[in-house]
């Protein structure tokens, strides 16, 4: 049980993944493969499916559907006018109208259970590519797209005079398409993926053949190498994060989830942990680091390392909660294991707790 542990720039944020995934995501039914051939007919430029699989295969997992989305209402937003919720329901739906049933949406008023959030924003400092007129944050975990966070201008980079309704929708296509794992930008400039948009943008057949693919393929979340080869400026990167209107303490818990990463790539399990309890104190939510976190004792207990998880196993056992009665009992399964196979320090741990 390794779980490695990324720092994605561009539009996405902490991604922690390691290679099993769930059946949905490894291997093709009869159906599936057929599907795939069919699209496979289509021309899609480049082995990357048209930039979409530029950074790996990240989408949502099928059995996440429908997709839960908040809208922040835009009140006294400049730029913002009174149908734009809707027309912004209405860019999710033609997304889902070209996926042959694969995406589907359903509309919350909730932002604590949603899958994707959406505001809006008259700041271009929120924005980190200065050519685009909004950015999606995605968290990922080994299952796929975990969250999305989507931000859209409505003014204008550069006089910020408000944008017109075609400008809006276009934005709000494109960053809906990263939302849903197209991970870079199309070479088609027709594409609403493409990276300098023009107000008629819609979603072509080629986007929707590109879209089947991407949700035909297995998840493949990308080395660390594949995204720091992308020579992104990681400045402005922080900060699009900090800033990012959905979560204010976004950018500690993703350093924190990140520190503990490199500490596990160097067997400190005892800082690792460490980390990410930090992490979860920011967030008690944070499922990525909950699943490093536990990751890290097992891997502890690999290295035949017994205490550097006691600290905060004893703080699970005073807690007395659901979650952390679960963790704390996964734990001792494999203290016990570790026990019954004559390692004595394991069972001096289990003793203890």
């Amino acid at each position: 049980m390794v779980l490695k542990r990324l720092f994605i720039a561009c539009m996405f944020y902490a991604m922690v993944a390691s290679a099993p995934c769930s059946a949905d995501t490894l291997k093709h039914s009869e159906q599936q493969q057929k599907e795939l051939d069919q699209t496979k007919s289509t021309t899609i430029v480049g082995a990357n499916l048209d930039g979409a699989t530029e950074l790996g295969v990240i989408r949502w997992n099928l059995n996440k559907m429908p997709l839960r989305v908040f809208i922040k209402p835009g009140t006294g937003i400049p730029g913002c006018h009174d149908n734009l919720a809707s027309d912004l329901k209405q860019c999710f739906e033609e997304w889902a109208s070209v996926s042959n049933g694969k995406i589907q949406f359903t509309f919350s008023d909730d932002i604590s259970t949603s899958d994707i959030r959406c505001c809006w924003t008259d700041d271009p400092n929120l924005i980190m590519t200065k050519t685009e007129l909004g950015q999606c944050h995605l968290a990922i975990s080994r299952e796929g797209i975990a969250k999305a966070d989507i931000i859209l201008l409505t003014v204008s980079l550069v006089d910020k005079k408000p944008l017109s309704p075609e400008e809006l929708h276009a934005a709000a296509l494109h960053e809906i398409g990263h939302a849903l794992g197209w991970s870079g930008h199309s070479l088609d400039p027709a594409s609403v993926m493409f990276a300098r948009l023009h107000g008629s943008a819609q979603v072509t057949a080629r986007d929707a053949a590109v879209l089947a693919r991407l949700y035909l393929e297995p998840i493949s979340i990308p080395s660390e190498s594949t995204v720091l080869s992308k020579n992104v400026n990681q400045e402005g990167f922080a900060n699009s994060l900090k800033n990012n209107p959905f979560s204010s303490n976004i950018h500690e818990r993703c350093r924190l989830n990140n520190e503990a990463g490199a500490a596990m790539d160097k067997h400190d399990w005892a800082l690792a942990i460490q980390k990410y309890d930090q992490a979860l104190a920011l967030d008690s939510t944070y499922e990525l680091a909950r699943e490093n976190l536990m990751a890290a004792i097992h891997n502890s207990y690999v290295d035949h390392d017994y205490q550097s998880a006691m600290p905060y196993l004893k703080k699970l056992a005073a807690q007395r909660n659901t979650e952390a009665e679960k963790d704390l009992t996964q734990a001792k399964k494999w203290l016990s294991k570790a026990a019954a196979q004559g390692h004595k320090d394991a069972q001096e741990a289990l003793d203890s707790l």
